[in-house]
């Protein structure tokens, strides 16, 4: 599948041309705020969209998803859009040395209902409406960061411990294995469906020890205004408003 060129050159671009694209002609109907992880590198900094009504951090919030992805090939960085979750550490692990409060998850994360709607395949149709309205494979990437290398907002991003990512290349949802997961994280290489990853997350021993970042979406190419195909609009329809009922 060929891969779009948006007419955005950065993150920081692409994220304000959506927030721009929701707020046209009533900014009162847009209900997300929009956040970068990274406030003193916004260019290329990670972006997320989440509900107004939350604060921040978010940790505890599903949301929409624009950052930089880096193929191991020399292609060149491309721009990564989709639905994101965020699974925070184990309650044995408050009060530990270097585990911040913020960092343990409580009943009020949507973590517990991602899992649920995995294993209900509820998350199919999205995934199905995004193949269909982009043209695009979708990439399903999983990365883990251990209890006391979570990165921190307005600080560089660590690289994670280990990562698991898969492809889904047609409407029948089924994955397949690009990047292998590592020791605790190979039970993943198996997995043929979004449904099957739950249930590993809920099975493996051990993960309550470890932060996970779960993201669903598509790859597109940065361009320009003149040479890009792409507009807020079409990142916005193709790409993030299929999951725009799941942001919570």
């Amino acid at each position: 599948m060929d891969i779009p060129i948006v007419k955005c050159g950065s993150n920081e671009d692409a994220a304000h041309a959506v927030l721009n694209y929701l707020n046209k002609p009533d900014p009162t109907q847009n209900r997300f705020t929009l956040r970068p992880f990274n406030r003193f590198m916004p260019e290329f900094s990670p972006w997320w969209f989440f509900p107004k009504s939350e604060g921040w951090p978010a940790y505890h919030c599903s949301k929409l998803f624009v950052q930089s992805f880096h193929p191991p090939s020399d292609e060149g960085n491309l721009l990564y859009v989709g639905y994101y979750v965020e699974k925070g550490l184990g309650k044995e692990l408050s009060g530990m040395s270097g585990v911040k409060n913020s960092n343990i998850m409580e009943s009020n994360w949507c973590w517990y209902d991602f899992l649920k709607n995995c294993k209900n395949d509820i998350y199919d149709e999205p995934i199905k409406e995004m193949i269909r309205l982009s043209g695009c494979q979708i990439w399903v990437t999983i990365t883990t960061y251990e209890f006391n290398e979570i990165p921190e907002s307005d600080k560089e991003i660590k690289s994670p411990n280990n990562y698991v990512q898969f492809s889904i290349h047609s409407q029948d949802v089924k994955l397949k294995l690009e990047q292998k997961g590592q020791k605790l994280f190979s039970d993943f290489n198996e997995c043929k469906g979004i449904s099957e990853i739950a249930q590993v997350l809920e099975t493996v021993d051990g993960l309550s020890f470890f932060w996970i970042d779960f993201f669903i979406g598509i790859r597109l190419r940065y361009g320009s205004e003149r040479e890009g195909a792409w507009s807020a609009a079409d990142i916005w329809h193709n790409a993030l408003e299929p999951w725009e009922p799941w942001i919570k």
